[in-house]
C-alpha cells in the first residue's frame, strides 16, 4: 500500500520505510526527560517512533562532541530533526521512493549513526537527499553512489547495537534540501539552528505519512487536563516545554 505525500511532497505517493509499521500497533516514545530504554518486546510492540522536532535535553551528551562535515554548531545540540522508527535487528528498511546512492558508509564514533546509506531522489521538481541511520554492516556491502534504487526496495536491515553507533536497533530517516558533504547529517541541532534547521531539513512525516498524530494531541489534552486540575489558568504554563509542535501537529489536534 503506498502513502500520500503532505507538505513540500503533496499529490505524491511513497512506499512505506517498514512496511510492518501499522497506524495504532507502534510505541510512541518520549523522549524529553531522557532516555527511554525499555525494550519493545517487554511492551506489547513490534515497533516503536521517535519524533520529529522533539527536545530531547537528555541524551546526546556524546553525540554533542561529533563534528558533522559542512554544518557548524558549536551550540548544544538537542533537536531531533529526523523520526527514528524501531524494531527488531535485522528488520528490513525499504527504500520510500526511486532515486540513487548519493553515498554511504560507516561513522565509527559512538552515539553516532554506525553505518549509513543516503539516497539522492527528486520530488515535486527539488532535488531532496535522504539519510538512513542505525543501519546494519550488511547493508552497505555493494552499496556505491550512483547506483539506482527502485522505490519499495530493500535498502538495508535495522542494525544491533555493536554496528549503529551504540542505540536500541532503529532507523533515523532525515531529509534534506542541501547535498551532504558525506554520509551524515546533523541528526540533532541546536535552539540556536533550530529555524533554519526546519527549512533545511523538513519534516520526514511528509513522506512517511501521518505518524503519532494522536499521541501529540492526546498529550496536548493530557497537559491542559493536569493544568486545570491544578486551577492553574495560565496559557503559557502547560507542561510542554519539551515537544517543539511543528504546524503539521497544529494541524492535526
Amino acid at each position: 500500500m503506498l502513502i500520500d505525500g503532505s507538505g513540500l511532497f503533496a499529490g505524491l505517493r511513497f512506499h512505506p520505510v517498514i512496511p510492518t509499521l501499522r497506524a495504532g500497533e507502534y510505541l510512541v516514545r518520549d523522549f524529553t526527560s531522557g532516555p527511554d530504554e525499555r525494550p519493545l518486546a517487554e511492551l506489547g510492540f513490534a515497533h516503536d517512533v521517535g519524533r520529529y522536532n522533539e527536545r530531547r535535553p537528555a541524551m546526546y551528551d556524546a553525540t554533542n562532541s561529533i563534528a558533522v562535515a559542512g554544518f557548524a554548531d558549536a551550540h548544544k545540540r538537542e533537536i531531533h530533526v529526523g523520526v527514528d522508527i524501531g524494531g527488531a535487528v535485522n528488520t528490513p528498511v525499504h527504500a520510500f521512493c526511486d532515486g540513487v546512492v548519493h553515498c554511504c558508509g560507516y561513522n565509527s564514533a559512538k552515539g553516532d549513526y554506525g553505518n549509513v546509506i543516503v539516497t539522492e531522489q527528486t520530488l515535486a521538481g527539488r532535488r531532496v537527499w535522504a539519510l538512513y541511520g542505525h543501519l546494519s554492516a550488511q547493508s552497505i556491502v555493494g552499496r556505491a553512489a550512483g547506483q539506482a534504487v527502485k522505490g519499495g526496495e530493500v535498502l538495508g536491515w535495522l542494525g544491533a547495537p555493536h554496528e549503529n553507533g551504540g542505540w536500541p536497533p532503529h532507523v533515523h530517516l532525515q531529509l534534506s534540501l542541501t547535498e551532504p558533504a558525506t554520509h551524515d547529517l546533523p541528526g540533532v541541532v541546536s535552539a540556536q539552528s533550530h529555524a533554519q534547521a526546519l527549512l533545511d531539513f523538513p519534516d520526514p512525516r511528509m513522506v512517511l505519512g501521518p505518524l503519532y498524530a494522536r499521541a501529540i494531541r492526546n498529550l496536548v489534552f493530557a497537559a491542559i487536563q493536569r493544568h486545570l486540575r491544578a486551577r492553574r489558568y495560565d496559557g503559557d504554563a502547560f507542561g510542554l516545554d519539551g515537544l517543539v509542535c511543528y504546524p503539521a501537529d497544529e494541524e492535526r489536534l
